[in-house]
């Protein structure tokens, strides 16, 4: 088990820009498990620990029920905050700075 982790400091990005690169990372790891299966050898896996601050933004999961965001539209505008509906788990999720 590969117990080497890569911590990486991404500063403040936006919630949309972060997402992208977390299954840009997730998916060379697949390739990397695919690859070592196909060649029946086994480089070791990358880990992950990222640290990033988002501006304002909110998510829903899949799991999760839109009447549980409690600001309309122009209320999120007002506030500069995002709103993503995104592939995990969980019901709705603030990020932001802090």
């Amino acid at each position: 088990m590969n117990k080497i982790i890569q911590l990486q400091d991404l500063g403040n990005k936006d919630y949309e820009e972060t997402w992208e690169y977390q299954k840009e990372l997730f998916k060379s790891i697949v390739d990397l498990k695919i690859w070592n299966r196909r060649v029946n050898f086994v480089l070791p896996k990358p880990n992950y620990f990222l640290f990033v601050e988002n501006p304002h933004a909110y998510t829903l999961g899949k799991s999760g029920d839109l009447s549980n965001l409690f600001l309309y539209e122009k209320q999120l505008e007002a506030k500069g905050a995002s709103f993503y509906k995104i592939n995990r788990g969980g019901d709705m999720t603030y990020h932001g700075p802090g």
